[in-house]
């Protein structure tokens, strides 16, 4: 695989800077407040090649002077203004009304893929001097080193400047800070490619700027970014006094630069004159440095349409990725066709993600074609266990090659609880295998005229049916239910191949040949057996009517294993590979079940809970192969039993003469061995030898023939006048006596078969001698023997349904008892239909008439079915109460129904409400209405004896007044820097600006282990350190943080010895401590308010220790605890000294001690302005203060002391 990818990835590399690569337009639609003041929701379409504007109900829109209005577009692809202004599909008026006739649906297909087609040449044909120049100068190279220099520039027009506040560090923390958090952010852009890579590929990106342009944003962003590359030059030279250019450039040429234009961009709703974000080439290549200006690509300062939200890492890092190499995985020519990856990928539309804040994982196919991932082949048998993507090490996903050099499929295990992929549209599960089909190779595309390394090549691979890169889905959805493209995903898919799922097949169709089985997730891993198979056998399975038996299972037991086995049946509903040598599978709607297997002999069971089962030793063959097999079919109510012979249960029949039962074997057509003249005949049956024996024939619903035969010598009945001509599809049933049917296949009569069931009610042939089971295809199964219907009568009635809602028909046949296969019929299929048991379901408004016929013939009556309305829901009335909007919905019920269910959301909700009411209930009132908003309500009605059911939906539109202002930020307040372990903060948090709609924040705190926060902002500290807390608004997810230094209760101890004393501080921020100090024969306490300790009278230059314990809520707090050493300084002067400075500020505490002690002291008696204080004393208010203590030692009975100091 390493070398196949390398063979494609050293030509790509070389070719793949011929084309523009852009991002998707954001198909989010947008609220836009247009020039007038009005506001406008707009839906965008298209890339950077061609793009346009449409309203939410498609009507093509186009800006004129700041305002939109309805458009047109002709065969050119040029659009053009209608002359009025386009309203909201509510809003609108009857002039708005008659315009639309005129305006367009969006751009037509044909006209789209046009224009597309056009300009991808024209850049094509630009880019090539480029692309040559560069082949003679020695080529592009691929950049892979661990750490890389990206320049980003900041560049700003005349006319419009960044926003931002102080804008070059915001985008330096936004690229290259770890841990970015900002506007909800999941990191920086470094963050994401060291995340991705595995540590392996670590960009600096060098953000410098702002620079000014000069011109214009319309100058480069106007008629479709006519001068972009203009912008790129100008923005180079304004910088160029300030970067060395040739740190970015590979081989000659820059090729990793970035710039972020001030305001916004027209992909996410911006201004027409602004400019699409995109990657492209210079091809006038200027040199700057010494070296040339090559590759760049560029994105907008501000997200969105409006407001001052700063852009976020999504588009940069889908930008960057085309610089690395990476195409784009959506349909560039948005055709139809195709499927989109959506939200799973960031070269798709995974970059708008949170807001752009949160880009999803690459897949294991980028990181390898990258080089950060190594992918192995898949092992061919045995059990493989795969760890998340983003925690493999290099290597631990897996290919396997088709037979076409080049292409080849892709095994990952996608954690979708993992941080870069919480916002893709996933729903579950949490994780799951993906497997991508990967076509790079020389496959031709008719549609494309080209092949499939080309389009490769011109970032078109996935733009026709034939894809290029796609998943292998698991169920056949879009990608906006994407969540059921996992294996095994909700529904338990937890078997992989290429029968069972076409997907995992070559372009040419040929099958992987590898089977996946028991795909489990658990415990973030994916585990799954892998077995090859060389042949594969499709088995449809049949009903005794001929009707497909779908859920039956089917099952093929290797040969050597089946011989060690009983004849029992397997359990029916088994549906995985238990063991090696076990291959079974679950018919589909049609009865088929494809099985891959390797080629042999195995035993074939068949079996479905209360149809019946088959059983048969058969030969699997190499290739392809189809076969058809019919179990039995009990019907209620036929004259059926059971009869224990033999000791064991058999299937016997009434022969409808003497009420005698008989034991019946049915065959089909395919059973009976042919004539000469082509005809199948079964003219003989084997029967005990004793003379004369009762025999039954019944051909399909024909009434059965009851007649005695005379047994030969040999046990063979000769059907003499009796003989049943068999037609394709025809069944017969035949029984003897006390004893089970034998056939006279084929002239040899040496064996009978005996019914066999183990449960009584899944049953298989098995042959009268106990051989083992039947060697040939027989058809084991039950039938009804009731007389079959003449004629039949439906009861006229009328019904009044809802749409959705379903009625069981009554009719009735003759004679009565008898059975009969009706065909219903609807008059009008758009109104109801009806389904082979007579059941009717409505599925659209008007009237319909239900009849039958009877093998060709009429049923005399009929019903009519009425689609009606069940309710009416008024217009919703909006009222303003005290400043709060409310609109009340009510609605007036047309049927007879006392069950609802109301579902409402906003454009800014991302699901909806639901209410549902039970009674008399025929209103409901929403409250807290955002201003600016607009609504969507349904109501529908839910049966009593359906509850899961809903029907006749009725709906309403209507738009809150007011200006719906879009959060920006979130601003906390009520904090301080430093507090204490145990102090308790009530922050607030406010989203701005004034009046955002998205008022409500979640709180929360990194390091956790710190401190907590409530849902209310109450923070309690837990541990000294520093934290982060973070406000984000609950719905755009916008969010502000502050940091917060927690102290510990005993921190920062300082210690100061002296000759007979030592004064120990420290911080912390309780309010009291307890000390202890010892050593020497001192041992004293003492509890403190300040965190500071004095102690005197010690002996010189000896050793102490000081234990500092917090109290909190008069509580000692022994756990938080600090213990230091004090070791005293040695004998110094024979005279003692007041030690202070002359000067300090009414804050500080005043660290009282004498100095320079000759002998032991025994005591110090301190005095300020007159009065006794005990060190250290409490501050002092400014002024002159008399500083005076009494010393006693053991050599000079006291000495007075004094010393002034000022406090200011």
């Amino acid at each position: 695989m390493r070398k196949v990818l390398t063979i494609l990835l050293t030509a790509f590399w070389v070719l793949l800077s011929v084309t523009v690569s852009a991002i998707p337009a954001d198909p989010t639609p947008k609220q836009i407040r247009q020039k007038d003041g009005t506001t406008i929701t707009i839906v965008l379409y298209g890339d950077e090649y061609y793009h346009y504007t449409t309203t939410t109900d498609g009507y093509l829109i186009t800006e004129v002077d700041g305002i939109y209005q309805y458009a047109s577009v002709d065969s050119e692809g040029r659009i053009s203004a209608l002359g009025v202004n386009a309203k909201n599909p509510s809003l609108r008026t009857s002039v708005d009304n008659s315009v639309l006739a005129k305006a367009s649906r969006g751009v037509p297909q044909q006209i789209f893929n046009k224009m597309q087609s056009q300009r991808r040449a024209e850049n094509a044909v630009e880019s090539r001097f480029t692309l040559d120049k560069m082949k003679n100068e020695g080529g592009l190279s691929r950049a892979s080193a661990k750490q890389e220099r990206v320049l980003v520039l900041l560049a700003q027009y005349t006319d419009v400047q960044f926003k931002t506040a102080n804008v070059r560090q915001e985008f330096d923390d936004m690229m290259n800070q770890e841990g970015y958090s900002k506007n909800g952010a999941t990191g920086s852009a470094r963050d994401y490619y060291l995340d991705n890579s595995y540590g392996m590929y670590d960009p600096q990106m060098d953000v410098m700027g702002p620079y000014t342009l000069p011109h214009d944003m319309a100058y480069y962003g106007g008629n479709d970014d006519a001068r972009v590359r203009d912008m790129i030059i100008d923005v180079c030279r304004a910088a160029d006094s300030d970067v060395d250019f040739s740190e970015y450039a590979s081989d000659g040429y820059i090729t990793r630069l970035f710039v972020y234009y001030a305001g916004y961009n027209e992909a996410e709703g911006g201004p027409a004159d602004s400019v699409w974000p995109h990657r492209w080439s210079v091809h006038s290549t200027p040199s700057f440095d010494g070296v040339k200006l090559y590759d760049y690509a560029c994105s907008s300062e501000l997200k969105g349409a409006s407001g001052t939200r700063m852009a976020s890492i999504g588009t940069f890092c889908h930008e960057y990725a085309h610089c690395l190499g990476l195409m784009d995985y959506y349909n560039t020519t948005y055709g139809t066709g195709t499927v989109n990856l959506g939200t799973l990928s960031l070269m798709n539309s995974g970059n708008y993600n949170n807001n752009s804040a949160t880009p999803p994982e690459l897949s294991a196919y980028d990181k390898s074609y990258l080089g950060w991932l190594e992918l192995e082949p898949l092992p061919v048998t045995g059990s493989v266990e795969m760890k998340p993507l983003h925690e493999l090490n290099g290597r631990g996903a897996y290919y396997i090659n088709t037979s076409v050099d080049g292409e080849f499929f892709v095994f990952e295990n996608r954690d979708m609880t993992y941080k870069w992929n919480k916002y893709i549209n996933h729903n579950s599960p949490e994780n799951g295998l993906l497997v991508y089909h990967v076509d790079r190779s020389n496959n031709y595309i008719a549609e494309a005229g080209t092949n499939a390394k080309q389009l490769w090549e011109s970032n078109n691979l996935n733009s026709y049916a034939h894809e290029c890169f796609k998943v292998v889905r698991a169920e056949k959805v879009s990608d906006v239910s994407l969540h059921l493209w996992f294996y095994p995903g909700r529904n338990n898919h937890t078997t992989l191949t290429s029968s069972n799922n076409t997907e995992f097949r070559a372009w040419s169709g040929d099958h992987t040949g590898y089977i996946l089985e028991n795909i489990t997730a658990a415990d973030k891993n994916i585990t799954f057996d892998v077995f090859t198979a060389d042949a594969e056998l499709s088995v449809m399975v049949y009903d005794t009517k001929g009707s497909p038996v779908s859920g039956a299972t089917v099952t093929l037991i290797d040969a050597n294993i089946a011989k060690t086995m009983s004849n029992s049946i397997i359990a029916v509903g088994e549906s995985t590979r238990a063991l090696s040598g076990y291959y079974s599978y679950i018919t589909n709607n049609n009865g088929k079940a494809v099985v891959e297997t390797p080629t042999g002999d195995y035993r074939l069971i068949i079996g479905k809970a209360g149809v019946g089962t088959y059983s048969n030793d058969i030969t699997v063959y190499p290739g392809a192969t189809t076969r058809s097999f019919t179990i039995g079919n009990p019907n209620v109510g036929a004259n059926i039993t059971l009869y224990n012979y033999a000791n064991n249960p058999t299937l016997a029949f009434n022969s409808g003469v003497d009420k005698s039962y008989l034991y019946g074997i049915q065959f089909d057509y395919d059973d009976i061995k042919v004539t000469e003249d082509g005809k199948r005949i079964l003219a003989s049956v084997m029967a005990p030898k004793n003379g004369t024996v009762k025999v039954a024939i019944k051909k399909n619903s024909e009434k059965a023939i009851v007649k005695d035969f005379s047994v030969d010598n040999s046990g063979v009945v000769n059907l003499t006048g009796e003989e049943v001509v068999l037609s394709k599809g025809d069944k017969v049933i035949v029984g003897v006596n006390n004893f089970s049917a034998w056939l006279d296949e084929d002239g040899n009569p040496d064996y009978g078969y005996n019914l066999i069931s183990r449960d009584g009610e899944t049953w298989q042939a098995q042959k009268y001698s106990g051989y083992g089971n039947i060697a040939w295809d027989i058809s084991v199964g039950f039938a009804d023997y009731r007389d079959s219907a003449t004629s039949m009568s439906i009861s006229n009635k009328t019904y009044n349904l809802g749409v959705g809602e379903v009625e069981q028909l009554a009719y009735n046949f003759s004679p009565a008892g008898s059975i009969g296969d009706p065909v219903w019929k609807s008059s009008d299929e758009s109104v109801a239909v009806v389904d082979a048991g007579g059941i009717v379901r409505v599925v659209g408004a008007g009237q319909t008439i239900i009849t039958a016929t009877l093998d060709g013939k009429a049923a005399t009556g009929s019903v009519t079915v009425n689609a009606v309305a069940e309710v009416e829901m008024s217009e919703p009335q909006l009222t303003n109460i005290n400043g709060i909007w409310m609109a009340n919905i009510s609605w007036a019920p047309k049927q007879n129904r006392s069950n609802w269910v109301l579902y409402y959301k906003s454009n800014i909700d991302k699901t909806y409400t639901r209410k549902d009411f039970a009674g008399n209930v025929t209103n409901y009132t929403i409250s807290n209405l955002i201003e600016g908003a607009e609504y969507e309500v349904h109501l529908s009605s839910k049966h009593n004896y359906l509850a899961n059911e809903i029907w006749g939906t009725q709906s309403a539109q209507f738009v809150v007044e007011g200006e719906l202002i879009e959060p920006e930020s979130v601003e906390i307040s009520g904090y301080k820097e430093v507090i204490g372990v145990d102090e308790t903060l009530q922050l607030t948090a406010k989203t701005m600006p004034e009046g955002t709609y998205d008022r409500e924040v979640i709180w929360s705190i990194s390091p956790s282990n710190l401190a907590s926060i409530d849902a209310h902002g109450l923070l309690t500290a837990l541990n000294g350190g520093e934290v982060t807390v973070t406000a984000t608004s609950v719905i755009k997810k916008v969010s502000g943080s502050i940091k917060l230094t927690i102290k510990n209760a005993v921190a920062d101890i300082v210690v100061e010895p002296y000759q007979n004393d030592a004064i120990i501080t420290w911080s912390g921020k309780h309010g009291s401590w307890k000390v202890d100090f010892k050593g020497n024969g001192v041992q004293k306490s003492a509890t403190v308010d300040e965190p500071t300790f004095h102690i005197d009278c010690l002996k010189p230059n000896s050793s102490y220790t000081a234990t500092i314990t917090p109290i909190v809520d008069g509580q000692l707090v022994t756990d938080r605890a600090q213990t230091v050493q004090v070791k005293t300084t040695a004998n110094m002067n024979s005279y003692a000294s007041i030690t202070a400075k002359g000067s300090y500020s009414t804050s500080d505490i005043i660290p009282l001690r004498v100095a320079d002690i000759q002998g032991t002291l025994e005591s110090v008696t301190w005095y300020i302005d007159g009065k006794q204080v005990a060190p250290p004393t409490a501050k002092l208010s400014a002024g002159r203060h008399k500083i005076e203590a009494v010393v006693k030692t053991m050599l000079n009975s006291e000495k007075l002391i004094k010393f002034v100091i000022v406090t200011q």
